[in-house]
This record gives C-alpha cells, structure tokens and sequence, in this order.
C-alpha cells in the first residue's frame, strides 16, 4: 500500500512541476516610446545631421538583445549608433541614432527594433518600429502647394490613433510581427494532459482493486 501511495505522490509532483513549467512560458513583449517623428530640418548646402533617440524599454522578466534597423527608405542617411545591446528585467535605454541629410527632398521610413529573448533563442522575436518623416523646410513648402488638406486631414487622423493607442505614457509601437507559440509551450500542456490520463487512470485502477479486494 505503501508503494501505492508513494507512485500517486511522485505522479502529482511530476504534474506540478509541468504545470508550473506551462505557466512560467510567456510570450515576449516589446514596448518602446517615439512611434513617429516629424522633422522639418534646414538644410544648407553641405546638408545637416540630426542626433536622435528612440526609447526602448524591456518590461519583460527576461534579458533581452535589442537590434535596431533602419528601413531600405531611409537606410542610406541613417546611422544608428546603438546598433545592438542588452536590457536586463525592467531596464530601459535612449537608442541613438543620427540622420545625414544631403538633399532637400521628403523622406518616409521606418527604424526597426527587434526584441529576443536571451534565455530562449528560439523563442520568436518581437519587432516593433518607429516612423520617421523628414520634411526639409524648402519641400514642406513644395508639398503643401501640391498635396492640399488632404495630407494634413491623414497626417492628423494618424497622429490621433498613435495618442489613443491602448498603451499609455508614451509607450506606443506598431507591431510588425506577433511571437507564435512557443513548441515548449505545447510539449509542456501535451505532457500535462498525458499525465493527467495516467493519474487518473491509475486512481481508478486502485480504486478498482480495493472493491475487489473488498467482495
């Protein structure tokens, strides 16, 4: 009987720990503030630079490796100087980056921050990303003539759906990509309803056996 009890014991504790194991996987988070910029810089004849920063927190309970990217529209004047670092638990940076502006022309791109996880490499990353609009004071002239209200109506609407997002604090971001879920996620809840099987499987065969041993 002995032996009995102690098998039950050692199956529950095998089902607290894969339970335990199941609630402890959490989907990774990204959470970063400057989700657009729009900048009307002057620019001379030898151009102008730009220094800015985006925000990048990590409100994970895990290290994260933090890349930042800039998009193909405006790769070629941007150069980001904390290209790649860590943010432990609850840490957060002001990501530098300077923009080189040459030609007095519009641009319209993007700066992409890419969270991974340290612990789980093969746990999907999250990306969120930062708009930036480069209006040179001479094309903001040469846009409003030709664009009309319609650009300023979209420039408002667009700006009013990045200040009613459902984060607050300035914490904003448009998600590029959603982590999945994660496989050691699905081993774990598919060995949990295995065991939960065999545990009560193995309550009704004991059962079973003391009515017998009963009649």
């Amino acid at each position: 009987m002995k032996e009995k009890t102690r098998l039950v014991l050692l199956v529950l504790a095998a089902l607290a720990l894969i339970l335990l194991s199941v609630c402890s996987v959490v989907a990774l988070t990204g959470s970063m503030g400057n989700a657009r910029m729009i900048l009307y810089p002057e620019v001379g004849f030898f151009g102008t630079t730009l220094d800015k920063t985006i925000l990048v927190k990590n409100v994970n309970n895990v290290s994260v490796n933090i890349t930042l990217e800039a998009s193909e529209e405006i790769a070629d004047i941007t150069k980001i100087l904390d290209k790649n670092f860590i943010l432990e638990p609850g840490e957060d940076r002001q990501a530098r980056f300077e923009l080189n502006i040459r030609k007095k022309q519009t641009y319209d791109g993007r700066i992409v921050v890419m969270f991974k996880s340290l612990e789980n490499e093969k746990e999907p990353g999250v990306a969120l990303s930062s708009r930036i609009i480069i209006i040179p004071k001479d094309a903001q002239d040469a846009e409003e003539t030709d664009a009309g209200d319609e650009e300023s109506e979209e420039d408002i609407e667009e700006e009013n759906l990045t200040e009613t997002g459902e984060e607050t604090e300035s914490i904003t971001g448009k998600t590029i990509s959603i982590p999945e879920i994660s496989p050691l996620a699905i081993f774990s809840l598919f060995t949990t309803a295995v065991l939960v099987v065999a545990f009560i499987l193995l309550v009704l065969f004991l059962r079973r056996k003391r009515m017998k041993r009963k009649r």
